[in-house]
């Protein structure tokens, strides 16, 4: 009997080599024999005395493993348990090899086995009885995977570990005619992490010496076999990625034929995959051809770039978000269901359609009743204007009571008015550029009159040359009438209210906290110094504004504790200052007063 040990080390070192990212590399298990081991192989099988015979030759070359192997160890066990294959039906693939075993040694058997940790696994064969499993008592591959190349047994009845086998007797015959193993050449299956889980192996009825180059083709075949091994969990690597990923997924080629779907898809698609792999996505979707799908997945392909888009899908009723992307072989797609936030995206904006529908409605309603109090009002004015010049008297005073809370009414329904029409999507304010100092100089001539009756001191600073802004004249000069207005009415006897107007690329004047502000926060000067606009301030010394207000300073109605007016004048400034793209920022500090900056867009002025 000879057994042959190919190790395949050192100079021509065989191994498996590393996968990368499923891709397989040619790989061999052991290096094709020197000559002159090949020499000493042939001798021996040749020699016909009973100490060559039994010679055992080891090609071992130089950085050989040790010869320690555990059948039982559990990192060997691990890595055969990754190869779900192992435990799977035959397969085709397989079976291929295990012929080409069989005719390559003109052999009546050939086995691909896996070794356990007590059993021995079938995954094919070449034989009239094919077990699923058997018993180490009764194996011969699980002495080959202790082995670390090739081994051969030209007559197992001569060798002391199978003469007494039931599979060598023959009473475990693997012919019909009831004859024993003689003959058995086997190869490990190794992995490319060096773990040897199994072998391929060829069995005759009669004794033969070994051919080293059909030795070497059954290690081709066994590379072959750990191969297939490799591109199947591999496969299933990214399988399990694909099935555990949270997106739907799945590939077409170029032809437009399904080739993966994960279960996702089969979810959202509503149809399984088994049914999907293989159909032309078109036919078994003909509702998509017309729609967003199509046309984005053509670009994917035509174009060799990515898209990502959502889309609705009628047939299924519901809302895709979908990002494709090209490979060689075609395109791949992951998809998300997105109905039930586009249900909840429509239903929003439904919401605030009717939100705004009754806006508008409680608007046009507010302006019509404003709109029609201007005419009695009028007549009450104007009849109180008579009855006070005839009376005399204590009556005199209440017909100018009357008088006041007329014009307060008034001026409170002249406000609803304009802030209906500025709050109801009214056309775009007509602005032009003028200078901003007669429209200062005219405001503040018209509000001299009630400061001189408040006693506060009123002036205004404004630049001696022209500056110009595009604006609506008379809807900034009613701006600067309320905040001038409102700071009179807040300021104490003595104090003072400012207007100044200046490019606003220019530092500001002084303001309440502004020394403090400018010290300890660097960017609070940079907030009121913009380019590009003009900047005009409304400042007083009065008491300043309660901080609890201010957030909601330019909402309706909201007034301070002195207000007399109808709390929509702020409201209605901002509103006309934005309608001019302007912007209005006011700063307040208790007990040292408060300043209102209005900024609007700076007229071009061409150059000379």
């Amino acid at each position: 009997m000879v057994r042959l040990h190919v190790n395949a080390h050192g100079k021509n070192k065989k191994v498996i080599n590393k996968r990368s990212y499923g891709k397989v590399h040619e790989n061999k298990i052991f290096s094709v024999c020197h000559a002159r081991c090949l020499s000493m192989f042939m001798t021996a099988s040749s020699s016909e005395s009973p100490e060559a015979a039994s010679s055992i030759v080891r090609l071992d070359l130089e950085e050989a493993p040790s010869s320690h192997f555990d059948v039982a160890d559990e990192a060997r066990l691990a890595a055969l348990k990754r190869y779900q294959s192992v435990y799977s039906p035959p397969e085709e693939a397989f079976d291929r090899l295990t012929r080409l075993a069989a005719d390559l040694f003109d052999a009546p058997v050939a086995y691909i086995n896996f070794i356990g940790r007590d059993r021995q696994w079938t995954k094919s064969c070449v034989s009239e009885e094919c077990p699923p499993e058997v018993g180490f008592d009764l194996s011969f591959c699980v002495h080959n995977v202790q082995e670390e190349g090739p081994m051969v047994i030209e007559d197992a009845r001569n060798d002391e570990r199978f003469a007494d086998n039931p599979v060598v007797t023959g009473e475990m015959p693997i012919t019909e005619s009831g004859e024993g193993v003689c003959f058995y050449a086997g190869v490990p299956l190794t992995t490319s992490d060096g773990y040897r889980i199994g072998s391929i192996c060829v069995m005759d009825t009669e004794p033969r010496a070994p051919d080293p180059g059909r030795i070497r083709q059954l290690a081709d075949l066994a590379a072959i076999a750990v191969d297939e091994l490799e591109l199947r969990a591999g496969y299933r690597y990214h399988e399990d990625i694909l099935e555990s990923i949270t997106d739907a997924f799945f590939a077409v080629d170029d032809n437009w034929t399904f080739t993966y779907v994960n279960g996702k898809a089969e979810k959202w698609l509503q149809r399984d995959r088994d049914e999907l792999i293989g159909t032309n996505i078109w036919e078994a979707f003909p509702g998509a051809v017309d729609l967003a799908f199509y046309e984005r997945y053509k670009t994917v392909r035509d174009q060799n770039r990515s898209v990502q888009f959502e889309a609705y899908f009628p047939p299924l009723d519901s809302w895709f978000r979908v990002h494709a992307y090209p490979f060689r072989e075609g395109l791949s797609v992951y998809f998300s269901d997105v109905t039930e936030r586009k249900q909840y995206e429509q239903a929003l904006q439904e919401a605030k359609q009717a939100a705004e529908d009754a806006n508008a409605s409680k608007s046009r309603f507010v302006a019509g009743v404003a709109h029609d109090l201007q005419t009695p009002l009028s007549v009450i004015n104007m009849q109180s204007e008579l009855l006070r010049n005839e009376a005399g008297g204590a009556a005199s005073e209440y017909v100018e009571n009357i008088q006041s809370a007329t014009e307060q009414l008034q001026s409170m329904a002249t406000s609803l008015m304009d802030l209906a029409k500025l709050q109801n999507d009214s056309p775009p304010m007509q602005t032009e550029a003028c200078d901003v100092r007669s429209v200062l100089g005219a405001a503040v001539s018209a509000i001299e009159l009630y400061a001189e009756r408040e006693h506060v001191t009123l002036y205004s600073n404004v630049p001696p040359r022209p500056l110009r802004a595009v604006v609506h004249a008379e809807s900034l000069r009613r701006v600067v009438d309320n905040l001038v207005t409102n700071a009179i009415s807040y300021s104490e006897a003595e104090d003072t209210v400012a207007v100044y107007a200046a490019p606003s690329h220019e530092p500001p004047q002084a303001y309440p906290g502004h020394a403090r502000k400018e010290t300890h926060e660097g960017g609070e000067k940079d907030a009121l110094q913009r380019t590009g606009q003009v900047r005009i301030t409304v400042s007083d010394n009065g008491p300043g504004i309660p901080p609890e207000l201010l957030e909601d300073l330019f909402e309706p109605y909201v007034r301070g504790d002195r207000g007399s007016g109808s709390g929509l004048g702020l409201t209605v400034a901002k509103e006309l200052i934005e309608a001019m793209d302007g912007d209005i920022v006011v700063r307040s500090e208790e007990g040292e007063g408060t300043a209102f900056y209005v900024f609007v867009p700076a007229a071009i002025v061409p150059s000379e």
